[in-house]
């Protein structure tokens, strides 16, 4: 059901690792056909005379407990944090970001909700997460 089997013989192991690593390439994973339109978001401007852009840290913890942080690639999920993984062992957007430079042309989001707010910040350029949508949260 749409997964490719190549039946491997006499195959050394070097040309196995190899096979193996091109399986496993985060690069090599393909583009979702979802029908998601990406788009440049213009961004929220915050500061003095709401000119400065407002971007996310990449040091950043994604944690998830009553509410937190959803990673997406072209509109798919592509990351959420284990709710029982503790704040200090959260992986930071860092982890997203080493990921999403295999991928530059692909939209990433950081998706904060939280009870009380809710933030979208759009990764525009290298190491840039840029907040394009505030909101109210969900309670």
């Amino acid at each position: 059901m749409g997964v490719h089997t190549e039946k491997l013989t006499n195959v050394s192991l070097e040309e196995l690792s190899e096979h193996i690593d091109k399986l496993t390439d985060p690069a090599a994973v393909p583009i979702p056909e979802n029908g998601y339109k990406r788009e440049k978001l213009p961004p929220v401007r915050g500061g003095r005379y709401r000119a400065k852009k407002i971007l996310l840290p990449l040091r950043t913890r994604l944690y998830n407990g009553m509410g937190g942080w959803t990673i997406t690639r072209d509109g798919e999920i592509y990351f959420v944090e284990d709710v029982k993984r503790e704040y200090d062992r959260a992986r930071t957007l860092c982890y997203i970001e080493r990921r999403a430079q295999l991928q530059p042309e692909c939209d990433w989001r950081a998706e904060l909700s939280l009870p009380l707010r809710s933030a979208i910040y759009q990764r525009q350029e290298q190491s840039k997460w840029v907040l394009v949508k505030t909101g109210v949260g969900f309670a």
